[in-house]
């Protein structure tokens, strides 16, 4: 036997298989798997629901013989009902639908919190939160006093409605005039029973739709089945004990403080005697290299962190900054650029750069029939534009992942078909790449082509 179910060994005979068939057909399971009788579990505890029996304890035999021991005696706790939950040490209770909310939040975010990340730690900070989350919540939150010691009442099912609220009232006015006439009128049993199955009818079909509802509303929300499915169960499931360091823990607040104390093992408490290097005074060449282990998505920023013998807080705060004023960027992808401001550029750029044998002469005509309103003379500077930016490798990667340079190539063979330029729209000369070094140099590879219109000087 295991948590799954029973399991025969081979093929298994038949009379096995039915039993087993009659086991799960009916909805039993079988909470003994242990062996009770030598290597083999003969003696066998079924139950309609498992979290009713927590564990069976398997205990000495019954008798011994010469042979062998027989039967293992079994001891098991049966729970026929769930405790009901008392408020214990519970004065007051928040009500949270008077709550002043607007107030609520105008407190906690008049706290300058960015202020305070820099000269508190997280657990501090967290710490701190709690507190002004309390305070506000005394303040704006009004509360209502409760007894200790008084048990929840337990909710009503969600089938209920005010029709089976009224019978179920009038069914039991007639059950206290009964017990006051010692059943001795005969109109008011007739009355009560018509009333009794009046309520079970009623019941019955609440029941039956609710359920329906719930199935046809289960793909899209599965919860609702879910809860309901749970709210059906008698016993909840729970933890009943832990086993910690080869000791059996059963009390509820040593299995809470167990757990609380696993689950703060998870967090760094970094030793405030460290003294890890603030952001102000770090060099440059410490920043690029925090920006370098940041690239890298492999690793978690705390042992980033370590790599670059920062603080996490600084490694953040690095992060932030670089992606707010970082001048270092990819550069563009090979074709046209990725942002153009009108069509025209547009249309000229992509049938430059697809086609470069493409002739002013055809292009001017294409152009006139595209864009009849634009003259010649207002884009002809755009023409040369592409031109000239093949030159430079705008599309190319740099290798460099600190400041990307951008690499130039000669350009003294460029030309422009002067035959197919009317005298009204003369082009503009171009310097060479050697009179604008400085300027080449300062760019950055994704503004090439704004750079090179500055370039062009008309006459």
């Amino acid at each position: 036997w295991t948590e799954t179910g029973g399991l025969c060994k081979g093929s298994g005979r038949a009379s096995s298989l039915e039993f087993l068939d009659n086991v799960n057909n009916n909805y039993l399971a079988q909470v003994v798997k242990e062996p009770t009788f030598g290597s083999n579990t003969l003696d066998l505890v079924f139950v309609d629901d498992p979290n009713r029996i927590y564990s069976v304890d398997i205990g000495p035999p019954i008798s011994v013989s010469k042979l062998n021991q027989l039967h293992s005696t079994l001891t098991w706790e049966f729970h026929l009902k769930e405790e009901a939950v008392k408020n214990q040490n519970k004065a007051n209770r928040f009500l949270y639908h008077k709550g002043k909310y607007d107030l609520f939040n105008k407190s906690i975010n008049d706290i300058n919190w960015y202020e305070l990340n820099d000269e508190l730690n997280e657990n501090e900070m967290f710490e701190l939160f709690l507190e002004k989350y309390d305070k506000a919540s005394n303040n704006f939150i009004q509360k209502i006093k409760v007894s200790s010691g008084v048990t929840q009442t337990k909710a009503k099912p969600k089938w209920f409605n005010s029709n089976i609220k009224k019978l179920t009232r009038n069914k039991y006015q007639l059950w206290i005039k009964l017990r006051a006439n010692n059943k001795k009128d005969k109109n008011l049993i007739e009355e009560y029973n018509r009333v009794s199955k009046s309520v079970k009818s009623r019941v019955k079909d609440s029941i039956v739709n609710y359920e329906k509802s719930i199935i046809s509303k289960a793909k899209k929300n599965p919860k609702l089945l879910y809860t309901y499915i749970n709210e059906q169960k008698k016993i909840k499931d729970s933890i009943r004990s832990l086993n910690v360091d080869n000791k059996i823990i059963v009390k509820d607040e040593e299995i809470a403080n167990c757990l609380s104390d696993c689950f703060f093992q998870v967090f760094t408490k970094h030793n405030d005697d460290v003294e890890f290097p603030h952001l102000s005074n770090l060099s440059e060449a410490q920043r690029w290299k925090i920006i370098g282990l940041l690239k890298d998505k492999t690793k978690s920023q705390q042992e980033m962190a370590d790599l670059g013998r920062v603080s996490r807080k600084c490694m953040i705060t690095t992060k932030r900054n670089y992606e707010k004023t970082s001048v270092v960027k990819e550069l563009p992808r090979s074709g046209r650029p990725r942002k153009l401001t009108s069509r025209d550029e547009s249309y000229i750029f992509r049938r430059v750069i697809i086609n470069p044998s493409t002739s002013y002469r055809q292009l001017a005509s294409d152009f006139s029939s595209k864009f009849p309103n634009v003259p010649a003379s207002s884009w002809l500077n755009l023409y040369q534009v592409p031109i000239l930016a093949k030159c430079l490798p705008i599309g190319q990667k740099s290798t460099n992942k600190t400041r990307p340079a951008l690499h130039r190539q000669p350009c003294e063979n460029f030309a422009v078909n002067q035959d197919a330029i009317t005298p009204n729209t003369k082009p503009a000369t171009l310097e060479p790449f050697s009179q604008n070094e400085n300027a080449i140099n300062t760019i950055r590879p994704n503004q090439a082509s704004l750079t090179i219109l500055l370039i062009i000087n008309k006459n």
